[in-house]
């Protein structure tokens, strides 16, 4: 469970910033719920058919690795729009754990294609290649490799944005 603020604003003409802060409760060891601060910051430049996306998060939320603790994240990302049905989008991030303790770090890249079949349906394509590393017996170094396809449907008012 996440409260907080957020913050949407066109700083220049082509230019967003997305901000969100607040506080989410995690599940402790030994059982109970704590609470801590959370942040998003996101800087998106728009360009004619394409976006580039910028942002960085502290945060106790997941972030897809092996982790339930404090954590940074960094991300970038592009997207291209060919025509009105196409999106090709790629991007990719660093994660690392802020633990005295176990250090947990990791990296990711993905790619996507969507191609808009109707209004609200889509196919899509996407491969993730995701890479975590650690200093513990629980947390073992590995490497992932997944593809995906499939059909996606997206709400009406969703599918109005970018």
């Amino acid at each position: 469970m996440s409260s907080g603020f957020e913050y949407i604003d066109e700083i220049r003409p082509t230019w967003f910033v997305y901000a969100t802060a607040g506080a989410t409760s995690y599940s402790q060891a030994g059982g109970g719920r704590g609470w801590t601060p959370e942040a998003r910051l996101s800087l998106v430049k728009a360009f004619k058919t394409s976006k580039l996306t910028l942002a960085f998060g502290r945060t106790h939320t997941s972030s897809g690795y092996i982790s339930s603790r404090y954590n940074n994240r960094y991300d970038a990302g592009y997207s291209v729009r060919f025509g009105p049905k196409a999106i090709v989008d790629f991007g990719g991030g660093y994660f690392r754990e802020n633990s005295f303790v176990e250090h947990l770090s990791g990296t990711y890249a993905i790619g996507r294609v969507r191609y808009q079949l109707l209004r609200q349906v889509s196919w899509f394509a996407m491969y993730t290649y995701r890479r975590q590393a650690g200093n513990s017996v629980q947390v073992p170094a590995e490497r992932r490799n997944y593809f995906i396809t499939g059909v996606q449907w997206t709400s009406a008012s969703a599918s109005d944005l970018y």
